[in-house]
């Protein structure tokens, strides 16, 4: 009895097994869009992170600032002016007070800039889905396995309503209108 084998349908099946089963084009076309878009948030969240920090410096200087002002003007020297010109004690409350404006344009300006990311995270429906990407993504402050405990889940159940979360921040930005 001769047995005739057929290499190349062993061949396919082998393939097949390799990649999963047949190859869903359009599924992995949709992972790989999701990835981007996840990968595009996280780099967005990042950022705004950053923001947070500087915006907790500048407020820190704002107060500092504010201080050396309300020492200056509290201060015993004479606002006299010598020779015509202006006192010294006006120049340094001038110099302070546009160090304040250009401080507070600043502030205004990154609270400006990341608004839809604020307005994005506001409209998650699950409390834990925003704790989640404010903890993972924004402040960094705990990792992927604390979280698990604290909501009694899996790693991997974190790590799918974090892209879940994402994901709809994503949706959230691409419809985001300023008006």
């Amino acid at each position: 009895m001769v047995l005739a084998i057929d290499w190349s349908s062993i061949f396919l099946i082998r393939l097949e097994l390799d990649l999963g089963g047949l190859m869903d084009y359009r599924g992995n076309f949709e992972k790989r869009k999701n990835r981007f878009r996840v990968d595009f948030v996280k780099a967005f969240l990042k950022g705004y992170g950053w923001s947070l920090e500087v915006r907790e410096e500048i407020k820190q200087e704002l107060g500092c600032k504010k201080d050396r002002l309300d020492m200056l003007r509290t201060g015993w020297s004479s606002s006299v002016p010598v020779h015509g010109g202006g006192s010294s004690q006006e120049d340094a409350i001038c110099f302070i007070l546009d160090e304040v404006g250009d401080l507070e344009d600043v502030m205004e300006e990154i609270k400006e800039v990341y608004r839809p990311i604020r307005l994005a995270i506001r409209s998650l429906d699950d409390c834990m889905l925003i704790n989640i990407v404010l903890r993972l993504w924004v402040y960094k402050d705990e990792s992927c396995r604390s979280l698990a405990k604290k909501y009694k889940v899996s790693k991997s159940a974190i790590w799918n309503k974090s892209n879940v979360a994402l994901l709809c921040i994503w949706r959230f930005l691409v419809n985001y209108d300023e008006d």
